[in-house]
């Protein structure tokens, strides 16, 4: 149902932006300030169960601890007697990733590595306050333009962001985030830590280059592959889609992200970044 009356008397709803699996994602007016926001509404089935909305108002909690340029902050939030639960977002305009990617194709090096170092920074900024964002994809950055129309990433929805403190494992054997991005460690539900960022950044990075994710499939198999088999390296896959190679350095940066082994890949979701973004570089000509 579509609300008709003003959240909070303040917020106008005025079009669906997007649908999600815990609320919908509307256009709003603030009629206190007169500015465009994103309102998320919590789907009215899930307002009667208590660990819904105890999880949807720790969503809003979490994101209004960010104030980081590549991490959409909420900033306010409207009770159920006030015709929430919902929670507000600045409204940015803009394709996702994937969309990106669907117009364009696979993207260079120096291109990859430009989101892949923005989206790093968000998600350092996550980890340094003890968050893992756990559903990074493609679809959950959206590229929108500053008033200088210099393009910025942006990561959007901490619907399964998980607090490293208080978090509690998963229930054993389910899956928690989107099958092709799930680190090998979390495929039965065990609890994740900043590699199972780290290790969605190396799927992303991995996609942008080569227009696909190193592993794709039905859930159950793919998962199994994961937790048995290496990733495919991103060598082998340029040279499979008829890509021209890429240069070792960004080869060695991808493939150490991926690893199953959380001791060979990157300590930090900005070493990797730094990696793939020093690959990217132009070899210097020699002086003398």
């Amino acid at each position: 149902m579509f609300p008709t009356s003003p959240l909070a008397d303040r917020y106008e709803l005025t079009s669906i932006l997007a649908l999600g699996g815990m609320g919908t994602i509307y256009r709003a007016t603030d009629r206190q300030t007169g500015g465009l926001v994103a309102v998320k509404v919590m789907h009215e089935r899930y307002r009667t169960k208590k660990s819904a909305a105890e999880r949807f108002a720790f969503e809003a909690r979490l994101g209004a601890m960010f104030d980081h340029p590549n991490l959409i902050p909420i900033t306010d939030y409207v009770l159920p007697e006030e015709g929430g639960p919902a929670y507000v977002m600045p409204l940015l305009e803009g394709p996702n990733l994937m969309q990106r990617l669907h117009d364009a194709g696979p993207m260079d090096v120096a291109t990859a590595a430009k989101w892949i170092a923005q989206i790093a920074s968000g998600l350092q900024a996550m980890h340094k306050k003890q968050v893992v964002h756990r559903d990074l994809k493609p679809e959950n950055v959206l590229i929108t333009s500053d008033d200088d129309f210099e393009e910025r990433a942006v990561l959007i929805d901490y619907g399964l962001a998980f607090f490293l403190p208080g978090g509690r494992r998963t229930t054993r054997g389910t899956l928690v985030g989107s099958v092709p991005y799930v680190a090998p460690e979390c495929a039965d539900g065990s609890r994740p830590t900043t590699g199972t960022d780290i290790y969605a950044l190396g799927v992303l990075a991995f996609e942008l280059l080569t227009g696909a994710p190193p592993f794709e499939g039905r859930a159950m198999p793919t998962l199994f592959k994961k937790t048995k088999l290496p990733a495919p390296s991103l060598a082998r896959a340029a040279a499979d889609r008829g890509l021209a190679p890429f240069p070792p350095a960004v080869v060695a940066a991808v493939d150490a992200a991926l690893d199953r082994d959380l001791r060979v890949r990157p300590n930090t979701v900005t070493a990797f970044a730094q990696a793939l973004t020093r690959a990217a570089e132009p070899p210097r000509a020699a002086v003398g």
